[in-house]
């Protein structure tokens, strides 16, 4: 489950909420401003696509991407290529972007972003496959979420949509340029898994179901949680779980496997990290710039 907690710099859960809201909202003009994502398309220049060769595939209802926003893009790539053995490419976007490669392979992004309203909180932004940008931006209006940025083309990337569901969980609806990358089987280093945690399981369910096509199967996890996986088109595609606790925000987790999960703790906390939460074989991290992250041990490694 994911947790984007800062419990030292909360008043409430509702003040902690808006200002989170706020700065996301700053941060994307920021980008606009300055040419980092969306703002591309009017610029000029492109936005590398989330896929090294054209596939020719989408697969609606599937993540296919995530953006790390971050003021400070140096020490988050330095710690995610030690943990991960990430590598980072800035050779085809623009000034203070970077490509995430794992095996050389084009996995997501990191954005530089300039911010002096709040300087601790890095957002990991994910990208959500679907038939028409356009209409989803529409549905999530209309069905109590909230277009923070309107559909756009973004020269290399697609038409992309910046949203927010009625919890406040923020994502990105892209109809990639290049077609969506092709499912492959569970790897360290690589995007494994998405979770929404959020207060409001059931308006949730009901969102993404208009948004994207989502169906929802329940899962009796035996710890007081009802875990919700949700999909399309006869494939799991992500979770949702319902917790209320007052410095749990809504929003969306991606989770990366790791070979070895007591080793990646350690060496996230002994490069500037911090471990929020473990749960058997899940944990829960912050790298040192607050991005959430999460990390899950695969089959026949060592918990």
């Amino acid at each position: 489950m994911i947790l984007d907690v800062r419990p030292d710099r909360r008043s409430t859960a509702t003040d902690a909420t808006q200002r989170r809201r706020v700065r996301f909202g700053r941060a994307w003009g920021l980008l606009l401003a300055g040419c980092a994502l969306v703002g591309c398309a009017t610029g000029g220049t492109a936005l590398p696509p989330i896929t090294d060769a054209p596939t020719g595939e989408y697969q609606p209802g599937k993540f296919v991407w995530f953006d790390l926003l971050t003021e400070d893009a140096e020490a988050a790539r330095a710690f995610y290529q030690q943990l991960f053995d990430w590598t980072f490419d800035d050779s085809d976007g623009p000034a203070g972007y970077s490509v995430i490669r794992h095996g050389g392979v084009a996995i997501g992004g990191i954005a530089k972003i300039e911010d002096e309203i709040d300087a601790s909180e890095a957002i990991w932004l994910g990208s959500l496959s679907v038939e028409d940008v356009d209409a989803a931006a529409k549905t999530a209006a209309a069905r109590g979420g909230e277009v923070i940025e309107a559909a756009t083309d973004v020269a290399g990337r697609g038409r992309l949509a910046i949203t927010r569901d009625p919890s406040g969980a923020e994502l990105g609806v892209l109809r990639s340029a290049t077609g969506d990358p092709v499912d492959q089987k569970p790897a360290a280093g690589r995007w494994l898994w998405t979770e929404l945690v959020t207060d409001d399981s059931k308006t949730a369910e009901a969102f993404y179901a208009e948004l994207v096509g989502y169906r929802v199967q329940t899962v009796e996890t035996g710890d007081d949680l009802v875990y919700r996986v949700v999909g399309r088109d006869g494939r799991a595609r992500a979770g949702i779980v319902e917790v209320k606790w007052k410095n749990v925000e809504p929003n969306w987790l991606p989770y990366v496997g790791v070979a070895d999960l007591n080793t990646t703790i350690r060496s996230a906390q002994t490069r500037g990290g911090k471990l929020l939460l473990r749960n058997g074989d899940i944990a829960i991290l912050t790298d040192p710039t607050g991005g959430a992250i999460g990390v899950q041990q695969l089959a026949g490694g060592t918990k």
